[in-house]
This record gives structure tokens, C-alpha cells and sequence, in this order.
């Protein structure tokens, strides 16, 4: 009996009515036992026969089946099990898509349980909530609120829906008289029933059945109640489907000896069970843990060893062996099935998984033969790596290091060729130099194929220090060993490469290289290079200020890097967008994407940190100097040119702007040109040239200077305003205004006050005033939706900070991470001039008054 959700229904039944203007996602939340099943499966009996309905769950398995509920899908939906079956993750997006488009009538997709969300299925459930808009369905995910805390990634696929396209439904407790009436007409304590209860649907119900004389307080012991009054056949059907999370197939129940008719029929008269799907599960998965919970260690132990090996007999999936493997602690199992059931999932992109399934073989290492531990860990490592775990360095280094004592060349060299990779991105330059000066020797040694591998990967390294004409050669010797054997993974990493180098250099044969990487990385299905590759095309493409093909590049290499879950590439991909978002005087926008990648990397911090911190300069931020320093540090440990030129020029322009004309890091920026020049970093060797000129510290004009910043500090004002116009980066074009004629000089000072910089325009006006020119008085800025220049999500979190919310809270509302928030009220709190959240409450009463 469903009471007190008639609000709930009629918001469900309203999203379905309202269905012609785009579909909705709909997320049920609340604790466990208040009514989300109840609520869901209501909905869809009422609208029986006028909806398409898909339903799939997803279990509590130690290490999720990738994709799950879409399994349960495809069984609706048959063009999804093809897909499932040649585990192509893009085509389960693109059928399910479908399958909520189709406009012959309404379609509802119900993923029950996502707390238990594997990460391949949070992909789909990513892509199509960024496009449920566009179709003719309702997108509903249930979730236990408790389970879903902070750092749960799936707060992360919420947080990227668009608000517009969220219904969310929170599931109350029931009140007294809700818990009167579902009790009925039994003699029991309503008062005590509620306390008990705490108005949970669930917890009334049970106890309403058992009674409150001698009931125990959980519902562990409400639930043993229950089944101690069936028979003992029953009981051991209940046993042995209290270890299979996500229910239990009848054969697999008869393989254990647990089956019989009789034994069904009472589990489910009794309400314990309920046959679903082909499988015998309980009502309530709390129901199912209490039966669990009871069971003695020992008897636990020995039902999982009779589960796995029903299901190895009956060649269930591998997550479900490891899972049962592991609560039977059995070793051989264990290390048999559990690297395979990782490759498995990180094919399917659920790295996290693969991660979880390695981890499993920790404690049963010793008993893999060397040979195949080697392997292992190699793997373990990359799955590491690749959801941003440091852990990948040591587990590398326990591989090396039994390939050394293996004498295996072939894969000693794979290792050292991702150990590169792997100290390079962390920080870790004169490690990875050594590494890489070890690779040289090897491959004196070994055949053309290792050869190629190692080439490849020291041709990338150099690139990382900019020295584009040894990036290039080894490139290019990697693809000429390449001749004699095919090796598609080293063709795509050189080409990667040299495509950048290319195109730094003008060739124009650069972003074919680049577009070749990735349509191999795509078809070989090496997701972190089809991601590089397109990062290495937005990265290019902005040194030589191509901005909106840096931009597509860019928004593309960060969408796939989420899919894939390359946090890493993901959060490069968006420090470009956010640099492309600065050059368009989108200062607002790229403060908040930039928020959003501080804690990363060392490279994307730099990039992140030292764009902050020049707008921060230009519009007067108290901590644009912190914020700077802070990346020149991580720039000079790194010792990467890449990670210098961008930090120094970012400074220089800090110097110009609060007429530094005498800071000592200013004999640092003057250093940096001949690096940047170079290595080509054509945009970031510009506005350093552009700053060091203004603070009157530039020699010479290096070769290879972009054309709007040669001719802006050759003095050609005119044609420099033209080409930054061209380009659509108002702030430069606004600075060689400021050399024109004084009407032009003007116009240029009003776009500076429309930006927000402040200092930099008060400096102009300063000028200009000095010249004898009457200059008007600075203008408010009008395109500016908050007074105190938040951004709009900046403002949304200083009204949750009015209301008394904590950060923990905030981000539970706004469905951000914890660090999240924390960047945005330092935000808030720097740009509101105050110094802690009581004072950001009083100045925002303050705004609100005026």
C-alpha cells in the first residue's frame, strides 16, 4: 500500500504529461526501506499500456558487472544486447538514446539502485542525461541518499546534467498518521511503532506484521523473526540467496542443493522473496543483509564456496566469480578469474573496477607465477593510473623490477616505456630522465619492435622539454622501425608526437598525424591515447591561436576523458578550454571551469593556477600573487617548458599591471624567451614577449612570433586591433586600441571597464589623463549578472551560504564534490573582499539591499 506519495506521483505523472517538451531525469532518492521501489512501480502500473517501460538494477557486488542494469535492458530491447555483447559502450549510449527517442509512445528507463552504479554504466547514464532533452522519455534513477556521499562518482554524472533537465524526489519519512493507517487496524502502539520506526515504510511494516512485544529495535532481528517460522528447507533457500547480492537463479539454487518448489512457493507466500527476471530475490535488499549478517562466519564461507562453484559450472560472469571467490577467501580462484574479470572491465572503460578486481589479488601474489605477475602488475598499474591513483608508481616499480631479475627484455622495456609516462606527469622529471636514458641503452639490444615502443615514448619525453627537433627525429625513427612489424599502439603514440611537433612548426601535415593517432586509438580501442590525441590537437591548435578550432578540440578531448574516465586528460582538456575561454574576455566562465581542475596533476595545477592568477591581477583579486607563485613553484620543479613559459608570461603581465618594474622574477621571464621560442609555444611566447616589451625588458623580436603580437609591440596599432578583433579576444584587442587615436583609445577603455579589469584600466585612464585628454568617468559593468562579479554558480552557492548551509551540505544540494565548493567560497570570499563566510553573509545582505 502506497501513503503519503500522491505529491511524488503527480510530479512523475506531470514530467510524463509535460513529455513534448523534452524528456526529464528523475532522481528518487532516500534511505533504505522508505518507498523508491514502491513509488517507481506504482508509476509504471498506472501508466501500463499507454508507456514503454526498461528496467534494470544494479547489484552489490564487491566489483560491479560493467554496464549491469543494461544487461536486465537488453532484454526489452534486443539492438542493446548486440551491442552489450561486443562490449561497445558507445553503441549501448547510442541504442539506449534511441530507445528513450522513440516517439510512437512515452518511454521510461528505470535504473533502480544506483548507489551500486559500475562505472560503465555511469557513463550512459552521463551521455543521456546530457541529451535527455532532445528525447521523448523520463530518465528515473533511484539511490540510497546514505551511500551516495561526497566523493561518490556518481554525484559527479548528476552534477554535469543540466538543471533544467533534473526532477529531483526526495522520499520522506512517513508522519503519525501515515504509520496509523499502514499499520491498519492492528492493535500496536502507534507512538512507539513511529519511534521504533522513525516513519520508515519498511520498518512499519514488519514490525506491524511481527508486533512490538519482544521485537527487537533493528530490522535485522524483525526480518530472523520472520524467517525462523519457516521451514528448513525454506530457510536454507533463504541462506543461500542472502549470499548472492541482486538475486538468485532457480538452477543455481538447485546446483547447491537449495531448491525445491515448496521450498519457493513459502519463501515468496511469506513475502521473503519475489521472482523477478528469472531470479528469486528478496523484497528488500535490507532484507536480504539481515539474513546474511546473521550467518556465522563459517557458514557464510562455505555458502560462497558452494555459489562459485555452481557458478563456475555453469560459466557465470566473472564479476560474480571474483565476488563469491572472495567472500569463500579462495585463493586459487581468485588469481585464476580476477585478472581476467579486470581486462574485462577495463575493455568495457569501468577502470575503477578493473582497479578493485587487481586489488582482490593483492594478498595471493606470491602464488602467480612470476612470468604472469609481471603482467599483472604492468596492467594493475595502468588501471591505476588511469583513475588518477599514485599507487600505479609502486606497482610499476615492483613489475620492473621482476622483469629485471626475470632477464625478460621484451617486457622490461614495455614497463620502463609507461614508467616515462608515469614520473613525467607526476612530477617526477629527473626520474623520468633516468628511466629514459635506460630505454636508450635497451634498445641497443632488442629487436625493432621494442626498439619502436621505446623510441616512441623517449620522443614524447622530449617533447614535454620542448625540444621539438629530437621529439621529431625519434618520432620519426619509431615509425621507420615500424616498417618491419605492425604494432598499432606505438604507430598512434608516435604519430601523436610528431603531429604536435608539426604543427608547431607550421607544417601543415601536423593535424593530419594527430587526426591518424586517434582514428587508430578509437579503433584499437587505447582510450587514453585517442583522449592525448585529442588533447594534443587543443593544445596545438592554441599555440598557434587557432581558438575555435581549440575549442571543439578541446571540449571533445574533455567529454571524452570523462567517458573514459581519464581524470587527468579530462582535467587538461578543460585548463585549455578555460585558457580559450580567457582570450575571449569569458573571464567569468573560465574562473569557474578552472575552480573545478585546481588539485590535479602538477602540469594542469600550473595551467590552472597561473590563468587564475592573471585574471585575478586584472581585476584586482587580492590573491593574484599567491595564486602566481604558486604556479611558478610547480613550473620550476618541473623543469618542462610547457609548464615555465605559460607561468613566467603570466607574471610578466602581473609586473605590468602593478608596476613591478623591478621584481626579480622578471630576470626569470627574460630567461624564458629563448626556451619558448624554441619549443615553439607560439601563444604563451607572445604575451611574454607582448608583457616583457610593455615593462620596457624586451631585447629583440624572436622568430616565430604570433602576427597579432608582433605587430601590437611593432607599434602597428591599427592593423594589430584588426587582427585581435578577427580572433574575438577583446582584452588584447582593447590594449592596442589604447595606442590609436583618443576617440578609439576611449572605446578601448570601455571595453577594459566591460571586462572587469579594473587596474588595467585605471592605469589607461591614468594615461590618458596625463596626456591632457578629458576622459569620461569608468563605467559600471552592465553584462555583469552579479554586483560583486560572481559567477552564476558562485552566487548560487553564497545563497546556500546565506541560508546557514555547511560546505558538506552545499555539495550535497548542488551535487558538487566537497573540494568543489571549497574553491568556490575561497572564490567568494576573495571577490567579496572578505575573510571568513559569516562576513560573505553580511556583505551579500548588503548587495541585496542596495
Amino acid at each position: 500500500m502506497l501513503i503519503e506519495r500522491d505529491r511524488e506521483l503527480g510530479r512523475l505523472d506531470d514530467a510524463l504529461a509535460d513529455l513534448g517538451n523534452g524528456g526529464k531525469v528523475v532522481l528518487i532518492r532516500g534511505e533504505a526501506g522508505i518507498g523508491k521501489s514502491a513509488l517507481v512501480s506504482e508509476f509504471l502500473e498506472a501508466h501500463h499500456g499507454e508507456i514503454r517501460a526498461y528496467v534494470g538494477y544494479c547489484d552489490d557486488l564487491l566489483t560491479p558487472q560493467p554496464l549491469g542494469p543494461f544487461w536486465d535492458l537488453a532484454r526489452d530491447g534486443p539492438r542493446l544486447g548486440a551491442s552489450l555483447n561486443e562490449s561497445d559502450a558507445r553503441g549501448v549510449m547510442e541504442t539506449v538514446l534511441d530507445l528513450l527517442s522513440t516517439t510512437l509512445r512515452p518511454n521510461v528507463v528505470l535504473i533502480e539502485d544506483t548507489q551500486w552504479v559500475d562505472d560503465a554504466s555511469l557513463d550512459v547514464i552521463k551521455y543521456l542525461g546530457r541529451r535527455i532533452s532532445s528525447t521523448n522519455g523520463l530518465l528515473l534513477l533511484t539511490y540510497r541518499e546514505a551511500e551516495v556521499d561526497l566523493d561518490h562518482p556518481l554525484r559527479t554524472a548528476l552534477g554535469a546534467v543540466p538543471a533544467a533537465s533534473i526532477i529531483r524526489l526526495n522520499l520522506s519519512p512517513l508522519s503519525g498518521d501515515a504509520v496509523r493507517r499502514l499499520a491498519g487496524s492492528r492493535d500496536i502502539d502507534i507512538e512507539q511503532l513511529v519511534e521504533l520506526t522513525g516513519g520508515n515504510p519498511l520498518l512499519v511494516t514488519e514490525l506491524s506484521v511481527e508486533g512490538l512485544d519482544g521485537v527487537p529495535e533493528s530490522i535485522q532481528e524483525s526480518v530472523l523473526a520472520r524467517v525462523s517460522n519457516l521451514q528448513p528447507d525454506t530457510v536454507r533457500m533463504l541462506e543461500v540467496a542472502s549470499v548472492v547480492p541482486g538475486g538468485v537463479e532457480p538452477r543455481l539454487l538447485t546446483l547447491v542443493g537449495a531448491y525445491t518448489e515448496a521450498s519457493q512457493d513459502e519463501s515468496v507466500r511469506s513475502g521473503m522473496l519475489q521472482f523477478h527476471e528469472g531470479r528469486l530475490q528478496f523484497r528488500h535488499e535490507i532484507m536480504r543483509r539481515a539474513v546474511e549478517q546473521a550467518l556465522p562466519p563459517v557458514r557464510r564461507r562455505r555458502l560462497n564456496q558452494s555459489v562459485l562453484g555452481a557458478l563456475i559450472e555453469t560459466g557465470s560472469d566473472l564479476s560474480r566469480v571474483v565476488h563469491h571467490a572472495r567472500e569463500a577467501d579462495d585463493a586459487t580462484v581468485i588469481t585464476k578469474y580476477a585478472p581476467l574479470a579486470a581486462q574485462a572491465a577495463m575493455q568495457a572503460g569501468s577502470y575503477r573496477e578493473a582497479a578493485s578486481q587487481f586489488r582482490a589479488l593483492g594478498p595471493h601474489l606470491a602464488q602467480i607465477d612470476e612470468a604472469d605477475r609481471g603482467a599483472i602488475l604492468d596492467s594493475w598499474a595502468q588501471s591505476e593510473f588511469f583513475i588518477d591513483n599514485l599507487e600505479a608508481l609502486g606497482l610499476l616499480e615492483s613489475a620492473i623490477e621482476l622483469h629485471r631479475r626475470r632477464g625478460d627484455a621484451a617486457a622490461l622495456v614495455s614497463s620502463l616505456t609507461f614508467a616515462v609516462r608515469l614520473m613525467e606527469v607526476n612530477g617526477m622529471p629527473e626520474r623520468a630522465t633516468k628511466v629514459s636514458e635506460e630505454l636508450r641503452d635497451l634498445t641497443q639490444t632488442v629487436g625493432p619492435e621494442l626498439a619502436s615502443r621505446a623510441s616512441a615514448q623517449n620522443a614524447w619525453l622530449a617533447l614535454m622539454r620542448s625540444d621539438l627537433l629530437e621529439a621529431r627525429d625519434l618520432a620519426r625513427e619509431s615509425l621507420r622501425l615500424l616498417d618491419h612489424h605492425d604494432d598499432d599502439f606505438t604507430r598512434l603514440h608516435a604519430l601523436n608526437t610528431l603531429g604536435f611537433v608539426e604543427h608547431l612548426e607550421g607544417d601543415p601535415a601536423g593535424v593530419g598525424h594527430l587526426e591518424q593517432a586517434r582514428a587508430i586509438a578509437s579503433r584499437e580501442g587505447h582510450r587514453f591515447e585517442e583522449a592525448r590525441a585529442l588533447v594534443n590537437l587543443a593544445g596545438a591548435t592554441l599555440q598557434t591561436i587557432d581558438l575555435q578550432d581549440c575549442f571543439e578540440f578541446a571540449h571533445l578531448a574533455s567529454q571524452t576523458a570523462e567517458r573514459y574516465e581519464l581524470g587527468p586528460l579530462e582535467n587538461y582538456a578543460d585548463s585549455i578550454l578555460a585558457n580559450v575561454l580567457d582570450l575571449r574576455g569569458q573571464w567569468e566562465e573560465a574562473e569557474t571551469l578552472l575552480y573545478s581542475t585546481l588539485g590535479s596533476h602538477p602540469h594542469v595545477e600550473v595551467q590552472s593556477l597561473r590563468i587564475l592568477g592573471v585574471l585575478h591581477a586584472r581585476t584586482g583579486k587580492s590573491d593574484a600573487e599567491e595564486l602566481l607563485e604558486r604556479a611558478w613553484d610547480l613550473a620550476e620543479r618541473s623543469g618542462e617548458t610547457q609548464n615555465i613559459g605559460p607561468a613566467v608570461a603570466s607574471w610578466a603581465e602581473f609586473c605590468w599591471i602593478n608596476n613591478r618594474l623591478d621584481d626579480p622574477m622578471l630576470d626569470e621571464c627574460e630567461r624564458a624567451v629563448s626556451l619558448l621560442a624554441h619549443g615553439r609555444q607560439g601563444l604563451h611566447l607572445g604575451e611574454l614577449c607582448l608583457w616583457l616589451h610593455s615593462v620596457g625588458r624586451l631585447e629583440s623580436i624572436p622568430d616565430h612570433l604570433p602576427e597579432p603580437f608582433r605587430e601590437t609591440i611593432q607599434g602597428n596599432a591599427a592593423t594589430a586591433t584588426d587582427l585581435w578583433d578577427n580572433l574575438g579576444c577583446p582584452y588584447h584587442k582593447a590594449l592596442a586600441m589604447m595606442s590609436q587615436t583618443d576617440d578609439i583609445a576611449i572605446q578601448g577603455l570601455e571595453i577594459l571597464e566591460e571586462l572587469g579589469a579594473v587596474p588595467v584600466a585605471a592605469k589607461f585612464r591614468k594615461r590618458l589623463r596625463d596626456k591632457g585628454m578629458t576622459v569620461p568617468r569608468g563605467k559600471s559593468r552592465q553584462a555583469r549578472a552579479h554586483p560583486a562579479g560572481l559567477t552564476a554558480r558562485q552566487a548560487e552557492v553564497l545563497e546556500l551560504l546565506t541560508e546557514g548551509l555547511t560546505n558538506t551540505e552545499i555539495a550535497d544540494q548542488l551535487f558538487l564534490s566537497l573540494r568543489t565548493v571549497e574553491n568556490h567560497v575561497s572564490a567568494i570570499l576573495s571577490k567579496l573582499h572578505v575573510t571568513n563566510r559569516e562576513e560573505a553573509v553580511q556583505a551579500a545582505a548588503k548587495l541585496g539591499s542596495e
